[in-house]
């Protein structure tokens, strides 16, 4: 029997050589890069899914805001022209009372 030579030493600078991975490990890289990119297109999916239900969301409150808007605009002008209509009576009334307080009577 021979016996065995040392261990080379490596210089200090050099990095150790990355040894070729086994067929089975490659094959779990391949599926843990491959279940990476899988959740990374869920997450963008699920992603766009919610923004856009977000922005369904949007459309719908927009749309009763306004809706509440308009509302409460056409129960103002009612408001004002219920006013102005009773101004409009008031101002009659007191014109019918001017007249008949300054008629002469017969």
């Amino acid at each position: 029997d021979k016996p065995k030579p040392p261990p080379k030493k490596r210089d200090a600078k050099q990095p150790p050589k990355p040894r070729k991975p086994t067929p089975k490990q490659r094959a779990v890289e391949d599926a843990r890069q491959a279940d990476k990119v899988a959740k990374a297109a869920l997450d963008a999916e699920a992603s766009k899914a919610a923004s856009s239900a977000q922005a369904r969301l949007d459309a719908i409150a927009a749309e009763k805001q306004k809706k509440a808007d308009e509302e409460r605009r056409a129960l103002q002008r009612r408001q004002e022209a219920e006013r102005a209509f009773a101004d409009l009576r008031t101002q009659a009334s007191l014109r019918a009372e001017a007249r008949s307080a300054n008629a002469p009577e017969a």
